[in-house]
């Protein structure tokens, strides 16, 4: 007779095993194979479960397998693989420990709430701590409250960047994947509020110039924007080309549904500034010149058409005169060479 080693007891899927301990979450089937490895004559292989036997779904000269073993409550349990050969027999035994493995639950006080207000809230288990489970807090990535056993209670004072953020509970157990309560968005809401840099307190601007770009605010819901001066209103959505109607002292007014702030703009217009007695002036001169210039081009041209009349009239006395040589034709200018004027 030959029984050399002691049997073996394993499980799957894979969970957290030791030699001695089995860590199972509540309704998470368990596969066991007992085992046994040289033995003469074939081994006598049984498996117990909490004292009575399993009965075996798989079988063979060296092994027994149960299959979708399975508890819904947590607690402890004992498996136990027992070979007898002959009239020798040995055993081998599992503690399975079963748990309960819950969704975390997040509770918050407000997922609506205004900025600079504090939101409490508390992440816990169903039904109160499981030992070996910690919880933490999270809002976006950063940690807000870290691991601890349930319950683990928060605050959280919520600004403006706060808007959109989740917050969320999140439970590990050695040797399990973490698991996450659902989720809580922050829609964060805000009054008005206005600075140098949305509503800054001066401008200069040029006459002609577009501009809609009076003064903003920040808040939520989006605050309207109005600026008005001597019960003039300006929409600062709208697009306006500045003229110098525009210059002056303006109170800029932001209000949504949590309240209303302001401030005073000051708008300079540069332009060019229209001297109309000077143009006037210019313009007299410019007549004045122009009628000069013509009458002074008229005389010149007055005298010019004289010469060449009388130079013509010159010419034509003398051909009439025949003061000119024989074959002689006139020089161009209307005189004869040789003669005498």
């Amino acid at each position: 007779m030959t029984f050399p080693d002691p049997p073996t007891l394993t499980s799957s899927p894979p969970v957290l095993q030791t030699t001695t301990d089995v860590r199972l979450e509540t309704g998470e089937e368990l596969n066991l194979t007992c085992s046994v490895q040289n033995t003469f004559p074939a081994a006598n292989i049984t498996l117990l479960l909490d004292g009575e036997p399993l009965q075996p779904q798989s079988e063979d000269s060296q092994s027994v397998g149960v299959w979708g073993l399975l508890w819904g409550q947590p607690g402890k349990h004992r498996c136990v693989c027992r070979v007898r050969v002959g009239p020798e027999e040995r055993s081998t035994e599992l503690v399975v420990n079963v748990y309960d493995f819950p969704t975390p639950q997040l509770s918050v006080s407000t997922d609506v709430p205004v900025a600079m207000q504090n939101v409490s809230g508390s992440c816990e288990l169903p039904g109160g701590h499981r030992e070996g489970i910690e919880l933490r807090v999270t809002v976006g990535q950063r940690v807000l409250v870290p691991w601890g056993p349930s319950p683990l209670l928060f605050t959280l004072l919520v600004t403006e960047g706060h808007d959109g953020s989740e917050l969320r509970c999140e439970a590990k157990v050695e040797g399990r994947a973490p698991k996450w309560s659902d989720v809580v968005r922050l829609n964060v809401s805000a009054p008005p509020h206005m600075d140098d840099q949305l509503c800054p307190p001066t401008h200069t601007w040029t006459e002609g110039q577009e501009v809609n770009q009076w003064c903003r605010a920040r808040g939520k819901p989006n605050p309207v924007v109005t600026c008005h001066k001597d019960g003039t209103i300006i929409l600062v959505q709208q697009l306006y080309v500045i003229s110098r109607n525009h210059n002056g002292t303006y109170w800029c007014n932001a209000s949504n549904a949590l309240g209303s702030t302001g401030r005073s703009v000051s708008v300079r217009v540069e332009y060019w500034h229209v001297n109309v007695g000077l143009l006037v002036a210019l313009a007299v001169v410019a007549a004045v010149l122009a009628a000069v210039g013509t009458v002074l081009y008229r005389l010149y041209y007055h005298k010019k058409k004289i010469r060449q009349y009388k130079l013509q009239k010159e010419q034509q006395r003398l051909l009439a005169l025949g003061g000119f040589s024989d074959g002689a034709a006139a020089s161009p200018n209307g005189s004869a060479p040789g003669a005498q004027l």
